[in-house]
């Protein structure tokens, strides 16, 4: 979590994009490679606080096969 506290981001701000990344990935609308750009777009975040926002929600996901 650090880089995230690194680009000030608090814990309810998180939630929030994590849900929006999981409604985006159920609706199954973009390949999820994606999303940092439609994080980008939907938010007006920038490049890099988009990326990890992803990584972070990414990491998540690790261990789902």
């Amino acid at each position: 979590m650090g880089t995230m506290k690194a680009l000030d981001l608090n814990e309810n701000e998180i939630a929030g994009y994590f849900v929006e990344l999981d409604a985006l990935r159920e609706s199954g609308k973009i390949n999820m490679f994606g999303a940092p750009k439609w994080l980008q777009e939907t938010f007006g975040l920038t490049k890099d606080r988009a990326t990890a926002i992803f990584i972070a929600w990414s990491k998540t996901y690790q261990g789902d096969a």
